[in-house]
């Protein structure tokens, strides 16, 4: 009796069987590894920890719960489930997206257009029809994700990049504009520059790096001469937002500045740039040009030729200032 009682005191404590066990039910206690054919139910309570569970039917389970924060992923990029069924989901990230082939590598925040070489390209028009989305940082959802490309944002809010410091509701891009007419009641016209919407009629504001004009005669250009004019009009913008905006963004304007800002308006209008002034408190050149850009196309008539006048001169006097202040830095 005591030597059957020494043999169960070891069984309870060490099991080893090199086959197979036939029981109705087991319980036990398990830091182990236990390998083999389990044909029924393993059914588990409480708090467990296990290092990799491989079974060939279902897992049922109230919680499943990773051993650590944002770290662990279910299934791999190799082997990844079929259809996942689920009531409710939520993501950190914020947008939706969907793999496209570039013509290029373009940075996130970068607004791109259905068009180029490829699928998308960078755009480059002001109120652009053909864009397709964002260039996505951290989509929430991500369509498309074994294809070749970058992860374009179709919806939700994303990074977005811009030159300089912005509102809501602001709108400025780089663009050509190009005008004619077939019965010579207007001369061919190459406007280019930075611009911003000002009203959903289109009139804009902002900054010409080209103004080309040829009036209708019998001496008029050839398309074949036109083509060499949009290059360098091209040109001329790419310098004004990668060489002249960053100068504006990048200098602070002193008291003296402010002085001389109000003094660029007429008397009449002294009191709304004084107001704007106080609520936007502008630190940059760049933030003292949209003070004066707001002023004029909000604040000043329309039909007033000095109101052309400055808006023609003012980011001229803006970079005049900005070069000055860099000169004495």
């Amino acid at each position: 009796m005591y030597v059957v009682e020494l043999i169960f005191e070891y069984l309870s404590t060490k099991l080893e069987v090199n086959g197979t066990i036939t029981a109705t039910s087991i319980t036990a206690t398990a830091t182990g590894n236990v390998t083999g054919n389990l044909a029924g139910n393993v059914t588990s309570s409480g708090a467990n920890t296990m290092g990799t569970l491989t079974m060939a039917g279902t897992l049922t389970s109230f919680n499943i719960l990773p051993a650590a924060n944002t770290t662990y992923d279910i299934g791999s990029s190799s082997y990844g489930y079929n259809t996942v069924y689920a009531k409710a989901t939520s993501a950190q990230y914020a947008d939706v997206a969907e793999i496209y082939e570039a013509d290029a590598e373009y940075d996130v925040g970068t607004v791109v257009i259905f068009g180029g070489d490829k699928e998308i390209t960078v755009s480059s028009l002001g109120n652009d029809t053909r864009v397709a989305g964002v260039i996505s940082e951290n989509p929430a959802y991500l369509m498309n994700d074994s294809a070749t490309g970058l992860p374009v944002a179709l919806l939700g809010k994303v990074k977005c990049k811009v030159v300089g410091s912005i509102k809501k509701g602001d709108m400025m891009t780089p663009e050509i504009v190009i005008r004619n007419s077939y019965d010579g009641t207007i001369g061919l016209n190459i406007l280019a520059g930075a611009f911003r919407l000002v009203c959903t009629n289109g009139m804009i504001i902002g900054v010409i790096a080209q103004n080309y004009k040829n009036k209708h005669s019998v001496y008029n250009v050839s398309l074949d001469d036109i083509e060499p004019v949009i290059d360098e009009t091209i040109k001329k913008t790419k310098i004004i937002f990668k060489d002249e905006f960053p100068i504006l963004i990048d200098n602070n304007i002193k008291e003296r500045h402010i002085v001389k800002f109000i003094e660029l308006f007429p008397l009449q209008a002294n009191q709304v740039v004084t107001q704007r002034l106080i609520v936007d408190r502008p630190k940059t050149f760049w933030d003292l040009f949209n003070v004066g850009t707001n002023v004029l196309t909000h604040h000043m008539s329309r039909a007033s030729e000095s109101t052309h006048t400055l808006e023609n001169s003012l980011y001229g006097t803006m970079k005049k200032w900005a070069l000055s202040e860099v000169g004495h830095a």
